[in-house]
């Protein structure tokens, strides 16, 4: 469920059509698995057209994960991974810490900013400033 809202909120943020969920990215070359990463949700930049294949790191604007038992991965492997692709904002929406980790200022493999939001804060995105979401309105399990 906290996917849908995660998605649901992006749209009402920046539109549908910059909105996709749960596709491949292709991020710089690494070491991550077999497959490119499927993030739970991407926000691309206008410029993006999905049937030139998978959004290129540049045409990533947000990337979004929702963490029920992959905290490690998400906020270790993968952070690295958008850092090196200089992902601009990645969010990690950790449902069992009822948090949103939020990494922003990539450089070379690690983000310079990482803060932490209880349920009770509001976020913003970068890409959205003023339009804020109360974190625990995010972080729905069902």
């Amino acid at each position: 469920m906290t996917v849908e809202e995660l998605v649901r909120w992006l749209r009402r943020v920046h539109g549908y059509d910059c909105v996709r969920q749960e596709i491949a990215i292709d991020p710089v070359p690494c070491d991550f698995s077999t497959s490119d990463p499927e993030p739970d949700a991407i926000v691309t930049t206008s410029d993006y057209d999905r049937r030139s294949g998978p959004p290129r790191p540049r045409q990533i604007r947000f990337v979004g994960e929702v963490a029920y038992s992959s905290q490690r991965i998400d906020l270790g492997l993968k952070a690295g991974l958008y850092a090196r692709s200089e992902i601009p904002e990645y969010w990690v929406l950790d449902i069992t810490g009822r948090r949103i980790v939020i990494h922003r200022d990539p450089v070379d493999d690690h983000y310079r900013s990482i803060v932490e939001y209880g349920e009770d804060e509001r976020v913003e995105m970068l890409s959205a400033p003023g339009q804020e979401v109360r974190a625990g309105d995010l972080l729905i399990f069902g």
